[in-house]
This record gives C-alpha cells, structure tokens and sequence, in this order.
C-alpha cells in the first residue's frame, strides 16, 4: 500500500462539503483559510487530488507541499 501526506503548512480548514456520496464514488472538497482548495475523488480504490495551487512531491517521495 502507498501511502503520500499533503503538508497543511499551518493552514487551517474553514470548510468540508460532500458533493458526492455513492458505492462507486466519493466527491469531497476541503477549503482552507488561505483560499486553497482542495478537491478528493475516490472511485473504485483510485484516489484523485485536486487543487487550485500546485501539489509538489518532495524529495521523500511521500510529502506533497501545497505551492501558491
């Protein structure tokens, strides 16, 4: 199993809405103080991330850092 962590940076969650909810797939969008966003999408075990800043993978392999 993999397994990668989306570094928060202090950011603080102002919001979490479900768009989506059904066996085959779930919608989620998180936003944060700062005004990112981020947008989760499960379907059939795959997860997708979105968001409205650049997701850079960090030299460990597992970190993601959110970039303005």
């Amino acid at each position: 199993m993999a397994e990668m962590n989306i570094d928060l940076e202090g950011r603080e969650r102002t919001s979490f809405e479900v768009l989506e909810h059904t066996p085959e797939k779930v919608v989620s969008v998180t936003e944060f103080n700062d005004g990112t966003i981020l947008k989760f999408e499960i379907v059939a075990g795959d997860i997708n991330v979105s968001c409205n800043k650049s997701l850079v993978v960090q030299e460990d392999g597992k970190t993601i850092k959110i970039v303005d």
